[in-house]
């Protein structure tokens, strides 16, 4: 979980040290008359996401700002942690650091989606 934590706080220095350096209007862009940061996603994002296909095994939480979403993730990280320290005791072959992430579908890269139905959703 520490390297989990370690990844997150990279990435908000990362987007903080980004927008240290943009003009005040280039902070915001407006998708669908919706206002979104532009340090950490982009109009292109949203487009790939319009064509996101979720496989049958993935499994996709929906959240609300404000609803508890940073708390229903932490409870889904420590839930996958334990279920991935029982089965490393039988599978080796598994990383307990590639469940330590989930990933927002919202945040980061358009290419993130290119990848397709290979990369793998933890």
């Amino acid at each position: 979980m520490e390297q989990s934590r370690k990844t997150f706080v990279d990435a908000i220095d990362k987007i903080l040290a980004a927008a240290s350096s943009m003009h005040r209007d280039e902070l915001l862009f407006s998708y669908k008359g919706i206002l979104y940061p532009s340090t950490a996603c982009s109009p292109e994002l949203f487009k790939a996401l319009e064509s996101f296909e979720a496989r049958s095994d993935d499994v996709v939480l929906a959240g609300y700002p404000k609803s508890g979403t940073n708390w229903l993730s932490q409870i889904l990280n420590d839930l996958v942690a334990i279920s991935q320290k029982k089965t490393l005791a039988r599978d080796s072959c598994l990383n307990a650091e590639d469940a330590e992430e989930f990933h927002y579908l919202e945040i980061g890269d358009a290419e993130k989606f290119e990848v397709g139905r290979e990369y793998v959703w933890q």
